[in-house]
């Protein structure tokens, strides 16, 4: 459980600091269907059945986190244009 949320602390922080301002370069690498999101969410078998539903909740956050932040990104490219 501790290994997955550093790896989900690390990628907040790159997504978080992603500026390339590309959304279609950030939505291949971290939502495509072989994203880092993806990749992180198959970590969810090997979480122990008690801890589950928290690190369920973290995943469904840290995704949804990633989702707004290609939002913002996709508003910016489409206003930048």
């Amino acid at each position: 459980m501790e290994q997955l949320l550093q790896k989900i602390q690390d990628l907040k922080t790159e997504i978080a600091a992603f500026s390339d301002g590309d959304a279609e370069t950030f939505r291949i690498k971290f939502l495509g269907s072989k994203g880092l999101v993806k990749t992180i969410m198959g970590e969810m078998k090997n979480v122990a059945a008690e801890n589950k539903k928290e690190a369920g909740q973290l995943l469904n956050e840290f995704k949804l986190f990633t989702e707004a932040k290609y939002e913002e990104l996709k508003s910016f490219t489409n206003n930048g244009q």
